[in-house]
């Protein structure tokens, strides 16, 4: 998805929202993300900018990861 469809995206969710890149870094965020988390955490590894991700969030990434990485070798 390309970055200004990402950003539209975010924009349109009404709550605090981020978008995590395959690096794991935040790569977007709306403005109640902002609010959140500052300006700051836009491109930087998303545990460092949440101070303690819950084990739901890591096993949602984790299984996005997986998904993605068998749709590559399928």
């Amino acid at each position: 998805m390309q970055p200004d469809a990402i950003q539209a995206f975010l924009r349109a969710v009404p709550m605090p929202a981020v978008a995590i890149g395959t690096d794991e870094k935040i790569v977007a965020m709306n403005d109640g993300g902002v609010v959140l988390l500052g300006r700051q955490a836009l491109h930087r590894n998303y545990v460092t900018m949440v101070r303690q991700p819950s084990m739901i969030v890591c096993e949602a990434l984790k299984r996005v990861r997986m998904t993605m990485w068998l749709s590559r070798i399928l």
